[in-house]
């Protein structure tokens, strides 16, 4: 240690002569915190130093680890941090480099074997709790601990092969023992079959297996229905399956109740209503149930056929029948006039009145049928003055008269209302003209006071006149961008706009510019006052000047109210500073009491003093990054300022390490708390302390549990995972069998902080929610290999589906294997593609209709990513022709997709 003291002596001399450290450009700390300053050789006797606030901690036996065997050169930062870096791996890299995982700082001894196992996934229950390591670690060696394999088969591939009763291998039993064997016991006896893949019920709950399992193997039952019943299908004669051609799938109409019955069809495609609900099957399948009519004439033709009133065949009704008829009766029918709804007078009229014996192409515009009545009227004369022919435009249904017209596109209003309908139309209604200049330009070029012409007044008459009469006018200037106001009311408007009515300024120096120049009390051009007049006076009078510093970034209040303007502006009005000390640092060098400058005080004077007077002065501590409440504020500033202001530590240990050390119940030294005081205490006392479990908020059944049930005497490394605590409730469920079925470990998936049970599991809050047809699919149909790294993407289910389609054949088409971009999981039917948006539009633009199957453009059927655009495009000269000039341009489909990649 002698040696080392000298060796660092010589570098920090070395320090001194080269400005350079000894320990790394990482190191930015002052030299003197550590070492004397009077002969930088003397190490100081307490280094502010605490190797708890680094990444490594030092706890166990590294506490007590002379600090030169882990820090072999003065760089400190060089230091390892890994385990295997002084400690050899006696496991041959058998369990991984990270001693961590199973060995503490305490000691080398494991002594949590068990919930190790845990976190690997394979608990140690049942018979597996008695076994030694080496029973399923057989390693060369008694330190090497080889994964093995968390599947039963790993280690039981001879108990499978030698079981004779059953046969599990001639059988073909899975090789996942527990789905018949409880992990918990302790040998191979078993009461339970997962069944769930073929649920046994009502008529299945048989308790004799060779009943379904015929030839001794358990690999080789169907669970198609027809594979047992297929007797009962043929025997059966009420109806005759066979004769009818009903389908060998037994679910369409019957359950497993035994005895076959009650058996029901489910007529979905065809739902039953109204008469068609009393009708016998026969009635309308005649013995034959395939192609089975589904339309009303596939049965009804004969009483559309018979019926005369009206002749449905004379007039050429359509054979939907549902169009006028319902399916509870023939009669009475009704048709649905709402094609072209029946009101006013239109509903007193008969069918044959506007359908003439003819139900088809009947017109259902007005002058469909009132072309006479519009030729005939002559007040106004229709025709002549070249009315539309919507008639709706003036008529409604109830009668041809009384008529209005509604002038909705240009409101008639004021001495409009009067006008005769010739004096604006002039007997002609197309194109009359809707602006005001349209009928009053002579009234406009007319006007001498003020000539509107010479003025150059726009033509919108309704600027300054209403519809009332073309005098009184007037003319709101407060609509402009400069309303009048104050001393601008009174002014004549050739003042302003003796240049006209265009583009006349709204500054103030633009008219004002002399007065400007004529005022020297204060004198603005030498003052280089800004030009906006506004800044002082109003529009009322020049002379009722003032100027508002509060519009300033700098208004005036306490002491600067009554500052002469030059003893701040003595350079001019621009650019004149804002900070405290442009104009007292005079008062801050001279402060004596206490000495601003020897204090390195802040020469922002706002921190201590106001406007008022530099005297009486205070120090607002809320503003720094740390105020002063509760116990703080009574405290002498020297308390906490000893070695000055700068610098001044704001961490609670800074000052209260003694409290901290000195604390016994509980010792904080030895739990090793913390040294952040304000996660216990306050401000206002030491006592008494609460801490802020925010970290892991106690709720539910937490909040009644003592702290050394979670802590054991020890608060570090606490861990806050549900496994750390509840593992052994976790191994203790049967209900079912987490360890078996390799449930995560993460409780609150399924459990709340409340209790235990009851328990529920949300797979909406996965990647993967359940819904459409995956809602009613069994846990282990998907998580059969258990409920670890179960796989989300489609064909991981759905390939045998993609395999076996064949219209169009995936396979050959190399159709992508993410189902979802064309069918949804609702059904595997109907299914859709998005060829325009996902790959190139053929439903829309100058492709639409151009084309009549897949093999028109993709010319190898056996890979859907070739294609051909110059088979359709094959005039080769033309193309050169038009496409002269371009870049990179050749007569490949490749080419064509690149510069046309949306058809254009």
């Amino acid at each position: 240690m002698h040696r080392l003291s000298q060796i660092a002596v010589l570098l920090l001399v070395a320090v001194r002569l080269n400005a350079q450290s000894p320990h790394g450009e990482a190191m930015k700390m002052d030299c003197a915190q550590c070492h004397v300053p009077a002969d930088w050789t003397s190490i100081s006797d307490s280094i502010p130093f605490d190797h708890d606030l680094t990444r490594y901690p030092l706890a166990g036996t590294h506490a007590q680890v002379e600090c030169k065997s882990c820090h072999a050169s003065l760089v400190f930062n060089e230091a390892p941090g890994q385990c295997n870096a002084c400690h050899a791996d006696i496991h041959s890299l058998s369990v991984g480099d990270d001693c961590a995982r199973c060995h503490s700082p305490n000691s080398w001894l494991v002594d949590g074997i068990p919930e190790l196992h845990e976190e690997n996934g394979f608990p140690l229950i049942g018979a597996h709790g008695n076994l030694s390591c080496v029973d399923c670690h057989a390693s060369e060696a008694a330190l090497q601990f080889a994964r093995n394999g968390n599947d039963c088969i790993s280690c039981h591939q001879d108990d499978l092969m030698r079981t004779r009763n059953p046969d599990h291998t001639s059988a073909g039993f899975s090789t996942d023992c527990i789905q018949c064997h409880d992990p918990l016991s302790t040998g191979w006896e078993t009461d339970i079959v997962d069944h769930d893949f073929f649920p046994l019920t009502m008529g299945h709950a048989i308790s004799d297996c060779s009943q379904c399992h015929t030839e001794g193997s358990f690999a080789t039952a169907s669970p198609e229905c027809i594979s047992c019943h297929q007797d009962d299908y043929a025997a059966t004669v009420d109806p005759g399956h066979i004769a009818a051609g009903f389908s060998t799938d037994c679910a369409t109409c019957h359950t497993t109740s035994p005895g076959w019955a009650p058996a029901t069809y489910a007529h979905e495609s065809y739902p039953l209503e109204g008469a068609h609900a009393a009708a016998s099957c026969t009635q309308c399948h005649n013995g034959n149930y395939t192609n089975t009519p589904s339309t009303c004439d596939g049965c009804h033709l004969p009483d559309y056929t018979a019926t005369t009133n009206p002749n449905h065949t004379a007039a050429g009704f359509a054979t939907d029948c549902a169009t006028c008829h319902n399916e509870t009766a023939w009669s009475p029918s009704n048709y649905d006039h709402s094609s072209y709804p029946l009101v006013g007078s239109h509903t007193t009229v008969s069918c044959d009145q506007c359908h003439n014996g003819n139900y088809n192409n009947t017109p259902n515009t007005c002058d469909g049928c009132h072309l006479p009545d519009y030729n005939a009227t002559s007040n106004p004369n229709h025709a002549v003055a070249g009315f539309a022919t919507d008639c709706a435009t003036c008529h409604n249904e109830t009668a041809w008269s009384p008529s209005s017209y509604d002038h909705s596109g240009y409101p008639l209003v004021g001495s409009h209302t009067t006008v005769s309908c010739d004096q604006c139309h002039n007997g002609n209604y197309n194109n009359t003209p809707n602006t005001c200049n349209g009928c009053h330009l002579p009234d406009y070029n007319a006007t001498t006071n003020p000539n509107h012409v010479a003025a150059q007044f726009p033509t919108d008459c309704a600027q300054c006149h209403d519809e009332t009469a073309w005098t009184p006018s007037s003319y709101d200037h407060n609509t402009t961008g400069f309303p009048l106001t104050g001393g601008h009311t009174g002014i004549d408007c050739l003042q302003c706009h003796a240049n006209g009515y265009q583009g006349t300024p709204s500054n103030c120096d633009a008219c004002h510019m002399p007065e400007y120049n004529g005022t020297t009390n204060p004198n603005h051009a030498a003052a280089q006052f800004p030009t906006n007049c506004a800044l002082c006076h109003d529009e009322s009078a020049w002379g009722n000047s003032t100027f508002d510093h509060n519009t300033t970034n700098f208004p005036l209040t306490g002491g600067h109210v009554g500052v002469n303007c030059l003893a701040c502006h003595s350079n001019g009005y621009q650019g004149t500073p804002t900070n405290c000390d442009a104009c007292h640092m005079p008062d801050f060098n001279g402060t004596t009491n206490p000495n601003h400058t020897a204090a390195q005080f802040a020469t922002n004077c706002t921190q201590c003093h106001d406007e008022t007077a530099w005297a009486p002065s205070s120090y607002n501590h809320n503003t720094t990054g740390f105020p002063l409440t509760g116990g703080h504020t009574g405290v002498d500033c020297l308390q906490c300022h000893t070695n000055g202001y700068q610098g001044t530590p704001s961490d609670c240990d800074g000052c209260h390490m003694p409290d901290y050390n000195g604390t016994t119940n509980p010792s904080h030294a030895a739990a090793q708390f913390p040294t952040d005081c304000a996660l216990c205490h306050t401000e206002s006392a030491w006592s008494p302390s609460s801490y802020d479990h925010s970290g892991f908020p106690l709720l539910g059944s937490h909040t009644s549990v003592s702290c050394n049930q979670c802590h054991n005497g020890n608060y570090n490394n606490t861990p806050n995972t549900c496994a750390g605590c509840h593992m052994p409730d976790y191994n203790g469920t049967t209900n079912p069998n987490h360890a078996a079925a390799q449930f995560p470990v993460d409780c609150v998936l399924c459990h709340g902080e409340t209790s235990w049970v009851p328990s529920t599991y949300d797979h909406n809050a996965t990647g993967f929610p359940l819904t459409g047809g995956h809602a009613g699919v069994n846990c282990l149909q998907c998580h059969s290999n258990g409920y670890q790294g179960t796989p989300a993407d489609c064909d991981a289910c759905h390939m045998a589906d993609y395999n076996g389609t064949n219209n169009p054949d995936h396979q050959t088409a190399q159709f992508p294997t993410d189902c979802a971009q064309c069918h949804s999981i609702s059904a595997w039917v109907p299914s859709t593609f998005d060829h325009d948006a996902m790959y190139f539009p053929i439903y829309n633009g100058t492709h639409d209709g151009d084309w009549n199957t897949c093999a028109d453009c993709h010319t190898n059927p056996n890979d859907y990513s070739v294609f051909s655009c110059i088979d359709c495009h094959n005039n080769q000269a033309q193309l050169a022709n038009s496409h002269s000039g371009e870049n990179g341009y050749a007569y490949n489909s490749a080419a064509c997709f690149n510069c046309h990649p949306n058809g254009n």
